[in-house]
């Protein structure tokens, strides 16, 4: 600490929030606070800073007020949305979550902790937006993620679209299979296992009609997706 301190009181102001996280790390975030007050730091990344400390005391209501003073002051800061994404599945209120995971990873879309932060608020989301169906194609794309924990959030989607619910009831027509011959539903056949029932079964007369019938000759991306689905 006593080089941050000095740096400090050389005029280093760059040295004041390193000096902060330095006495979180040492285990103290109420004192890391206490100093942050007296450094009286009004940026957005200090706002964040207290955010972190405010939950780390516990105080989770102060945490969420200062991750939003965060973003007030810089709308692009992704691990202030991170952070603030990860409160509020925590606080319960996954859908509201769900924007922010999104921004966070248009800040860092490389990095892990943040996918995986959207996919643990999606596996309890109790609706997902449309707009996320980009989202949830690039997370199947990527190796390192639990794809299976995505089978319900996409099983969600596609159950309130037309074509589908006409797909599990049977049908196979030209609709249907354009419908299907999406990288959505492709995707999802190739990176985990379907286990939800009606589509288990809709899916075995999708292969037999493909078989029998040449219903996918001319769907060979929906074909390859079933045949890895189906090994």
């Amino acid at each position: 600490l006593r080089p941050l301190t000095l740096a400090l009181q050389a005029g280093r102001g760059e040295a004041a929030p390193l000096l902060v996280q330095a006495v979180r790390d040492k285990g103290d975030p109420a004192g890391a606070l206490l100093l942050l007050d007296k450094l009286d730091l009004d940026d957005a990344r200090a706002h964040h800073l207290r955010g972190t400390l405010h939950r780390a005391t516990g105080d989770l209501s102060a945490a969420e007020a200062c991750f939003r003073q965060a973003l007030a002051r810089d709308p692009g800061l992704g691990a202030a949305h991170h952070d603030l994404a990860e409160l509020l599945r925590r606080l319960g209120r996954s859908t509201e979550a769900l924007s922010h995971h999104s921004a966070a990873l248009d800040d860092e879309p490389d990095d892990p902790d943040r996918w995986i932060g959207l996919i643990d608020t999606l596996r309890i989301c109790p609706a997902v937006p449309e707009t996320l169906e980009p989202r949830i194609v690039a997370a199947l794309e990527r190796p390192f993620l639990d794809h299976q924990a995505l089978a319900a959030p996409i099983r969600a989607l596609l159950a309130a679209r037309p074509a589908v619910v006409r797909f599990l009831a049977g049908d196979l027509d030209e609709a249907v299979l354009a419908a299907l011959d999406t990288p959505l539903v492709t995707r999802w056949w190739q990176r985990t296992v379907v286990l939800d029932p009606d589509f288990r079964d809709a899916l075995a007369r999708l292969r037999r009609a493909g078989l029998l019938d040449g219903a996918l000759d001319d769907r060979r991306s929906l074909a390859k997706a079933l045949a890895l689905q189906a090994w």
